[in-house]
């Protein structure tokens, strides 16, 4: 600590290291959904590719067009079957969701955010580098830990977000997971 910076000052660096702490966030959260992603993926994969287990799908639709009550089984296969391209859709949408970029300046605007940060993309993208750059430069260490905790503030609030599409995309996954076994199960002993 310097000897000019008080015990509870709260500096730009000190900022930038929540900024960083949530990006990091962030990108746990894009990881995790990215991982996920290809599992579910694979999953799907194996479904639609293996011969025996799509065919039997596609069987047991058409025996239960022409009569449901002497086949129980197929009425399994096929509402189970359903039931994984269902919550294999449902968790391809909610990861899709969580890693699209979910930024909206209107939701921020009333929450004392300078609309024109220094430190945004979407903002730096929209001036003219010398604009840009002179702005930079005299920017004064409160404004800038302004911009700094608002960006920090609002990377925080998509982070939330994107977790929480994760969390509803790995149920899907989990309950799609349980469908494809059960599937397998009586596509092999059917």
């Amino acid at each position: 600590m310097s000897k000019t910076q008080k015990e509870g000052d709260f500096t730009k660096e000190d900022a930038y290291k929540n900024l960083n702490r949530v990006n990091e966030w962030l990108n746990n959260g894009d990881n995790k959904i990215s991982f996920s992603l290809a599992f579910i993926g694979v999953l799907v994969g194996l479904f639609f590719s293996s011969y025996k287990l799509f065919n039997t799908f596609v069987e047991s639709i058409n025996i239960l067009k022409y009569s449901i009550k002497n086949n129980i089984i197929d009425l399994f296969i096929a509402i189970i079957g359903l039931g994984f391209i269902f919550f294999s859709c449902r968790a391809l949408l909610f990861l899709y969701n969580g890693l699209k970029a979910q930024i909206n300046p209107d939701i921020y605007s009333g929450n004392n955010f300078d609309q024109g940060s220094k430190l945004f993309w979407e903002s730096i993208s929209k001036s003219e580098f010398q604009d840009f750059e002179e702005t930079i430069i005299q920017i004064k260490e409160k404004e800038l830990i302004k911009d700094i905790n608002s960006q920090t503030f609002i990377n925080s609030i998509i982070c939330s977000k994107k977790f929480k599409s994760y969390n509803k995309g790995v149920e899907s996954i989990k309950k799609a997971v349980i469908l494809f076994f059960l599937y397998g199960i009586l596509v092999l002993f059917s």
